[in-house]
């Protein structure tokens, strides 16, 4: 899967489209904040560790038949989505 436009960033992560117009990226990020964003800085390594926590909690909702947009792990940073309205 082709990693194409960018569409959205917030805080913890960035978004992308994809070749394929069902699925999206999702790229976490070392950038942390606190004091409701008034301290901002990074911590190498945060972006990978919020990938494999959120990975793990997607991968246990499947196994229960819980279905959610998640669909795979494509890295250290990054995870494939299908691209939903809420």
């Amino acid at each position: 899967m082709e990693k194409r436009d960018f569409m959205y960033e917030g805080k913890a992560k960035r978004m992308f489209t994809t070749d394929d117009p069902a699925y999206c990226i999702v790229e976490y990020k070392d950038s942390l904040t606190a004091f409701n964003a008034l301290k901002k800085d990074s911590i190498e390594g945060k972006g990978q560790l919020n990938n494999l926590i959120s990975s793990a909690l997607f991968e246990y909702l499947a196994s229960k038949g819980v279905e959610t947009h998640f669909v795979r792990r494509l890295d250290d940073v990054r995870q494939l989505v299908r691209k939903v309205s809420i």
